[in-house]
Formats: C-alpha cells, sequence, structure tokens
C-alpha cells in the first residue's frame, strides 16, 4: 500500500478517514461476535447498561438514546432485537408510565466476559504496532475532538436558537 506524503497528509479531510477507522472497527467487531449473534452496536449498549448497573443507576430508554446520539425509533429497534435475543427486558417505570427503564437478564451476565474480551482483541488489533505512550495520546487527541465537537454542536444550537428568536 502506498504510503501519503506528509504534505498529503496535511491537507487531508479528517471526516473520511475517521469514517474509515469507525467501518473498520466495526466490521472487524461485527466479524468476531457473529457467532454469538451480536453486533457492535449491541455490545456498545450491553457495555453502557451494564456501567449503569453496576453504578446503581436504572437506566432508561431516553438515557440510552441521549448517550448513543441517536433517534428514538433506532433505540426501539436495538432494544427490541436485544429482547428478542435475551440479553434485556424492558419494563414500565411506576414512577412515570412515560418512561420505559432497561434491564440486563442473566443471559447478558453469561456471554459478557466472552463479549468484552472480543472487544479488547478486536480493540488490540486496531492499535497494534502502537506503543503505550501512542495510544494514551491518541485517546487523548480523540477526547479532545469529542469535546471540540460537542462545544462546536452547543454553539450551533444555541445559534440556531438565537435565529429563531429574532
Amino acid at each position: 500500500m502506498e504510503r501519503r506524503s506528509d504534505m498529503e497528509s496535511k491537507n487531508q479531510d479528517l471526516g473520511p478517514l475517521f469514517r474509515q477507522i469507525n467501518d473498520g472497527l466495526k466490521r472487524l467487531l461485527d466479524n468476531r461476535l457473529q457467532d454469538m449473534q451480536l453486533t457492535s452496536a449491541q455490545i456498545h449498549v450491553l457495555g453502557y447498561l451494564r456501567c449503569r448497573r453496576d453504578m446503581g443507576q436504572v437506566t432508561t430508554q431516553k438515557d440510552l438514546e441521549n448517550h448513543l446520539k441517536v433517534s428514538h425509533p433506532t433505540v426501539v429497534g436495538i432494544i427490541h432485537r436485544l429482547e428478542e435475543k435475551g440479553f434485556l427486558y424492558s419494563e414500565i417505570d411506576t414512577a412515570d408510565r412515560r418512561m420505559k427503564n432497561l434491564y440486563l437478564t442473566e443471559q447478558e451476565n453469561e456471554v459478557f466476559d466472552e463479549m468484552e474480551r472480543r472487544r479488547e482483541v478486536a480493540e488490540a488489533s486496531m492499535l497494534a504496532g502502537f506503543t503505550p505512550g501512542e495510544r494514551e495520546e491518541i485517546y487523548q487527541l480523540l477526547n479532545r475532538i469529542i469535546r471540540n465537537l460537542e462545544v462546536s454542536g452547543q454553539d450551533m444550537k444555541q445559534a440556531e436558537t438565537e435565529e429563531k428568536e429574532c
């Protein structure tokens, strides 16, 4: 594979690079999870629910929408598929009937360690050849990009709100 010169990489649009990384990791992880009948998106959801449960927090469908930054119908589809596979169940919140609480099942507990191991192997494949210092720097830089995008997104929302108020 031909390497781009430093000059070409400086002029590279980052969007397609991030997309290529995301697609490649998704494909790698989906292949490793195929025999478990899970997808990378589904294990992300299960991991989030597990983390919240371990912190003593009940997770609502709305919490999941906000975490994933996706639409209501998208979350409904993910939840439905995970319920069909027996990894989670949902119940209407007794205090607020508009909310649906999400709970992990024993089946999820049984496969979690293997799921997590496969995710770690996929991530290690992606970061092969990087030193521990470089890995840490990658995480720091990517988190800074995420924060920048969140701030920019808030600025855009505020600008749109200000426009609508005029």
